[in-house]
C-alpha cells in the first residue's frame, strides 16, 4: 500500500478515530476542525457514551403518529415539517416502510450490532493509546 497525505474534517470521535487508523495504516494525516480542540461540537454533548440499549430504530409503529403530530407540535421526538419536495415524500414512503414492527425489530438488532461493534473498537482504541474521556 502507498501512504497518501489525508485530510480529515473534524476532531469529534470519527473525525479522530479515523485520524488515528489511517496514521496506524501508515498515512500521512492531518484533522482540521473549525474549534480550537477536540469533540468540542457533536462529540461534546454525548461524552464519548456508546450504549447499545439505546440504540432502537426510529422507524416504528409509532413513528407515523409522532410525524403527524409532530406538524402541530413541536415537543415531539421526531419533527417532520412538509415540504412541496418530491425528494422528501420519496425519504417519507421508504421511511413508512420501514415503520412496522417487524423492520423495526429487524432494524434495532442491527443497530444494537453496530453499537456493540463501535464499543468494542472504542475501547480498543483507548486501550492502545491510553487516551481517556467522560463516556468510560
Amino acid at each position: 500500500m502507498t501512504a497518501k497525505s489525508i485530510i480529515v474534517l473534524g476532531a469529534g470521535v470519527i473525525g479522530t478515530t479515523t485520524a488515528y487508523k489511517l496514521a496506524m495504516d501508515g498515512h500521512d494525516v492531518t484533522v482540521i476542525d473549525a474549534e480550537d480542540g477536540a469533540a468540542m461540537m457533536t462529540s461534546y454533548a454525548n461524552a464519548g457514551l456508546v450504549a447499545p440499549g439505546h440504540a432502537f430504530a426510529w422507524a416504528s409503529p409509532a413513528a407515523p403518529k409522532m410525524m403527524i403530530r409532530s406538524q402541530w407540535r413541536g415537543d415531539q421526538a421526531i419533527r417532520l415539517r412538509l415540504r412541496p419536495s418530491w425528494r422528501q415524500w420519496k425519504w417519507m414512503l421508504r421511511f413508512l416502510r420501514e415503520c412496522t414492527t417487524a423492520r423495526a425489530h429487524h432494524n434495532t438488532a442491527i443497530k444494537a450490532d453496530l453499537c456493540r461493534f463501535s464499543q468494542l473498537h472504542l475501547h480498543r482504541i483507548t486501550h492502545e493509546t491510553g487516551i481517556s474521556y467522560d463516556g468510560e
